[in-house]
């Protein structure tokens, strides 16, 4: 081609093999200039997207649309809500062959009756299991030590050159019984090594800087509440919540959050009916991100507006005790610090402040003030608590890890020993 013909085709859209011309000769990077970063908008008529970015771009402006005016206090809030969802697409099984399905697996009843539809219906499974080092076993099944972050490595080095349409990811814990007697460390340390396998497992894909779409599925039990009579996973429910950022963290991935239902583990009917319903959908595009079985029923999960009692939209009305205690998490963040200065103003509480930030000692505190800018953000918590103190509360403040088990545990029977009964916590 000549340049000329050349041009003809690429504004004509036809599809140019550019490695095949350029493969003859060494290409010179060019230098383009740069340009200014001018904010220039494109009306969309009639949408709110159009009338906030104008907002945007002329803030002196006061001619902003009904839409995006204060709304009334009882408009604020939204619940999640469940709807019966059917799919008029049944492909089935269909899939391309050059893209097998990638099963992170374990062995229970469930996930084997599903890999047994799938193997039924010729689907090229590839299964991982849990195993003491990374090792291929045969041509569809590999080992992997599943809190190792270079197990995965390896793994996805080997089986994403087939380039996978998908990826089960099963969350083994459809069967956890919570005892009661089990001490909290133990059982804390159960669900991080769980959560430990998930994260290794998003690290490791991320890593990979897949260039093509990939859909992963993660299956487990006891992840949401929709006919209210369901026992919660509180350790599923910690992965699902995980996965469900994947997707904004890793381009080109697209995450399903499946919820089987409540199994007993010999009920092999009820897990066929279940497994056969998420196989048939399993290539469905228009599967929802977020999808609960129970029986031969799917739910689909959506937002909903929150209609608010009357006694809540009536200040006065809300049950906080004056002078009360109440503990706030991230306490000297933006939401924390508001709604600590709204207990200390209206109710002159007692507050528990807790953060990772740790403070200086009190009787040092004018000095550091002196000594740092008004930006610095031990600063800002210092003078934060100086305030709530000028609102006629009591504060103490504690410097832990809300995810550390024990010291949470020092904060509530530290906090108990100097104000009493704790009446709420915020956990902004």
């Amino acid at each position: 081609f000549t340049a000329g013909q050349l041009k003809t085709h690429w504004l004509a859209g036809d599809d140019i093999d550019w490695e095949k011309i350029y493969s003859t000769g060494y290409q010179h990077k060019l230098a383009l200039p740069a340009y200014a970063f001018a904010r220039e908008i494109f009306e969309l008529p009639n949408t709110r997207t159009a009338t906030l970015a104008s907002a945007i771009a002329h803030p002196q402006s006061n001619q902003i649309e009904a839409p995006l005016l204060k709304q009334p206090l009882d408009q604020w809030f939204y619940t999640t809500g469940w709807q019966s969802w059917y799919s008029a697409n049944r492909s089935g099984m269909v899939h391309h062959a050059n893209h097998p399905i990638l099963a992170f697996v374990d062995d229970l009843p469930f996930t084997q009756e599903l890999l047994s539809i799938l193997k039924s219906e010729e689907a090229d499974v590839i299964q991982v299991q849990h195993g003491d080092n990374y090792r291929q076993l045969d041509k569809n099944h590999y080992q992997i030590e599943t809190h190792n972050a270079q197990s995965y490595r390896e793994l996805f080095k080997q089986v994403l050159i087939g380039q996978p349409y998908q990826i089960l990811y099963f969350c083994g814990t459809q069967y956890n019984v919570i005892d009661i007697n089990e001490s909290p460390d133990l059982a804390l340390n159960k669900a991080n090594a769980d959560i430990e396998k998930g994260l290794l497992f998003a690290q490791a894909l991320a890593a990979m800087e897949i260039d093509y779409p990939v859909n992963v599925h993660l299956m487990g039990s006891g992840l949401f509440e929709v006919t209210g009579d369901e026992v919660i996973d509180p350790v599923a429910l910690a992965i699902s919540g995980f996965f469900s950022v994947l997707a904004e963290e890793i381009p080109l991935l697209n995450c399903k959050i499946l919820d089987t239902g409540s199994h007993t583990k010999n009920n092999r009917h009820q897990h066929h009916t279940i497994a056969k319903i998420i196989v048939n959908n399993l290539f469905n595009p228009e599967l929802p991100d977020v999808l609960a079985y129970r029986g031969k029923q799917a739910f689909a999960r959506n937002i909903q507006p929150l209609a608010l009692p009357e006694r809540i939209k009536n200040p006065s009305t809300i049950c906080i005790k004056q002078q009360g205690t109440y503990l706030v998490t991230g306490g000297f963040g933006g939401v924390g610090s508001t709604l600590a200065n709204y207990l200390a103003g209206q109710w002159q509480a007692n507050l528990i402040l807790v953060s990772r930030t740790a403070l200086p000692e009190r009787n040092t505190w004018n000095s550091f003030i002196a000594d740092n800018p008004a930006e610095n953000k031990i600063v800002s918590a210092i003078q934060l608590i100086q305030q709530l103190e000028q609102k006629g509360s009591r504060v103490l403040y504690f410097a832990a890890d809300i995810g550390n088990y024990a010291a949470i545990q020092e904060v509530i029977n530290n906090a108990e020993h100097t104000f009493g009964e704790i009446h709420g916590v915020i956990h902004a």
